[in-house]
C-alpha cells in the first residue's frame, strides 16, 4: 500500500486529497496494513482509553480496540507499530499488546517498561 497517498490533518484522514474518515478527536498516527487503516487517536482529546480505531479502505469502522485491564485511571495507547508482521500497540503503563487485525482483540500483552 502506498502510504504517500494518505495523510492526516487534525481529526480528518485523507486519501488522494479526498476526505475518507473523520474521527471524534485528533489523529496522532496511522498505519495501513492488509487493506485496513489503523488510527491512533490523541488521548488528550479522546477521553476513552480505547484510542485505537480500525477502518476499511472504504472508510467504514471495523473495530475499536478492546478494553485492557486497567492499572491506573488512564490506560490509553501512545504508539502503534508492526513488529515481525504482528500489529502491536504500546500504552501509557508500559504494556505492549499484540492485537488481532480482524477483531481488535488483544491476543497477548507484556509489561516492557
Amino acid at each position: 500500500m502506498n502510504r504517500e497517498k494518505f495523510f492526516i490533518e487534525g481529526n480528518i484522514f485523507f486519501e488522494d486529497n479526498n476526505l475518507l474518515i473523520k474521527t471524534p478527536a485528533k489523529i496522532k498516527n496511522f498505519l495501513v496494513i492488509s487493506n485496513l487503516i489503523i488510527l491512533l487517536i490523541n488521548s488528550d482529546d479522546f477521553k476513552d482509553d480505547r484510542n485505537i480505531l480500525c477502518y476499511t479502505l472504504e472508510g467504514k469502522l471495523k473495530w475499536q480496540i478492546e478494553e485492557i485491564t486497567k492499572l491506573h485511571f488512564r490506560n490509553y495507547y501512545t504508539s502503534i507499530y508492526l513488529n515481525n508482521n504482528d500489529f502491536k500497540a504500546y500504552n501509557l503503563n508500559g504494556i505492549e499488546a499484540t492485537i488481532d487485525l480482524n477483531t481488535g482483540m488483544i491476543l497477548s500483552k507484556e509489561l516492557i517498561k
